[in-house]
């Protein structure tokens, strides 16, 4: 954050659910995107808590919490994409988003079951899934740092098979042209190759009359 954003002073960590998830928790923990209570502003963050240190003793009351920007942390994953088709998301294992972006909000992911089996297979893969009416590939890999996160990538299969189509048309096209050429060549070709020897057989003609 920067530093114009104060720190709230109505809600007290103490008194948070924050705390008693980290206190008896000896390692970091992430938590996804939530509304911030702690800074004036009410921004949507994903947050890292940790227990601070004092010099060697590591049992003080004292934590830390990170906080980053939802919409900072949606951009960057965002933009390496090629087109607005394509879109990228975080959710848990459960199907609930980490962070919200406009298209985790219009597809629940929780109430779908077929999806839900499908990332429960494996850390990483690709599979084929229909949103609505919409066909779309997607690829997932599990996060290094949060097991039950998993980062979600998803394109329009039709747009996706759209130039692979056009690879096809095209190669359809040069076969056809092939084969016209060809048969047109052929024609001409055997011609040539038949006109020594119909003058044999003219000439064979002659001798024999």
């Amino acid at each position: 954050y920067p530093v114009s954003q104060r720190r709230s002073q109505t809600q007290s960590f103490y008194e948070s659910n924050f705390y008693y998830d980290i206190k008896d928790n000896d390692g970091g923990l992430w938590v996804k995107g939530h509304t911030d209570k702690f800074f004036t502003g009410n921004s949507r963050v994903v947050s890292f808590m940790t227990k601070g240190t004092q010099g060697n003793i590591t049992s003080s009351n004292v934590f830390v919490v990170v906080n980053v920007n939802e919409n900072g942390l949606i951009n960057t994953v965002n933009k390496h994409t090629a087109n607005d088709d394509d879109d990228y998301f975080i959710v848990d294992s459960g199907g609930e988003e980490v962070i919200q972006t406009a298209w985790s909000l219009q597809h629940p992911l929780n109430q779908d079951e077929p999806f839900l089996r499908s990332i429960s297979e494996s850390s990483q893969g690709f599979f084929f899934h229909k949103f609505g009416r919409t066909d779309y590939l997607v690829n997932y890999t599990k996060s290094s740092m949060v097991p039950e996160w998993r980062l979600f990538g998803i394109q329009q299969k039709d747009k996706l098979l759209a130039q692979m189509n056009g690879v096809k048309r095209t190669t359809i096209l040069i076969m056809v042209v092939f084969l016209l050429l060809s048969w047109l060549l052929s024609g001409k070709l055997t011609s040539l190759l038949l006109l020594p020897l119909f003058k044999l057989q003219r000439l064979m003609r002659e001798v024999e009359d």
